[in-house]
């Protein structure tokens, strides 16, 4: 599976470059102005670029070759289930490190490790509720309803954050960061088994 991973790396060497400026400009953000929240942007662009590493495939005619090597179908989705994992991971770090080069520097390092992981496992929420879907779509349809799927969720947070609702208590915001944690592990382990059996019934 590491040799899967790999080509999915060498496959999105053309976005290293892209990467690489981002990089540079929200660093220069973070180190001059008060916006360094901005860099949580690579979270989610690690997280889901096996999406794009997807595209690739399909246009390569990857589905065609990949069945004559020696590897299953369950080890070509959970690579890239891995290379979303690796890449936000990744993204988490520099998130972390530009909070950290920020206003609340290493004074604030648990609540910077706190806030980190939480954009973590968003990332990683987006990954399981897209990954079955663009095994079972496509990359060209999945283009179609990803705005729906993720503007939701957003205007829902952005309501509840209007609504007033009272200050949790520090007992409770450890419990709801728990809750939130298993859940999402729990939907990713799903995710990964129903992406599974998606690309054993497809035929190549």
């Amino acid at each position: 599976m590491s040799g899967l991973i790999l080509k999915d790396l060498l496959t999105l060497k053309k976005q290293a470059k892209l990467f690489a400026v981002l990089l540079i400009v929200y660093c220069a953000i973070s180190c001059f102005t008060d916006m360094y929240m901005m860099s949580s942007v690579f979270v989610f662009v690690g997280g889901m670029l096996p999406i794009t590493a997807l595209a690739y495939d399909e246009r390569a005619h990857w589905d065609r070759i990949c069945p004559t090597l020696p590897v299953s179908r369950t080890q070509i989705v959970l690579s890239k289930y891995v290379l979303g994992l690796l890449l936000s991971a990744a993204g988490a770090v520099i998130y972390l490190l530009m909070l950290i080069i920020g206003e609340r520097g290493f004074s604030a390092i648990t609540e910077n490790l706190v806030v980190a992981a939480g954009m973590f496992l968003a990332a990683m929420l987006m990954l399981s509720l897209s990954m079955p879907l663009l095994f079972w779509l496509g990359s060209e349809k999945f283009r179609l309803i990803f705005l729906l799927l993720f503007l939701l969720p957003v205007l829902l947070i952005s309501t509840l954050g209007d609504t007033g609702l009272p200050a949790l208590t520090p007992k409770q915001e450890l419990w709801i960061a728990i809750g939130f944690t298993a859940g999402v592990l729990s939907l990713l382990a799903l995710s990964m088994a129903l992406s599974a059996a998606i690309i054993r019934r497809k035929e190549y």
